[in-house]
């Protein structure tokens, strides 16, 4: 059976930062919703997310490499 996913609607979220939409889908997936979310042209679902694997496909880096390298581009 394909699982139906309720999309979320980012239009009325502009400037939602990629680990605020990934915390919505944690909850929702606590919650036994199916949700998913287009976030930057990337797919993302509420039942089979990660914080990492999320920005993974987003940005081609963990959540801990993206931080570091957001901290550097700051510096320059």
């Amino acid at each position: 059976m394909k699982k139906q996913y309720e999309e979320m609607d980012l239009t009325s979220h502009w400037g939602l930062s990629l680990e605020k939409v990934v915390t919505k889908l944690l909850e929702h997936h606590k919650n036994n919703k199916l949700i998913s979310v287009r976030f930057n042209g990337v797919m993302l679902y509420s039942d089979t997310v990660t914080m990492d694997d999320a920005y993974l496909k987003v940005t081609g880096k963990n959540k801990s490499e993206f931080d570091t390298y957001v901290e550097e581009y700051k510096k320059k």
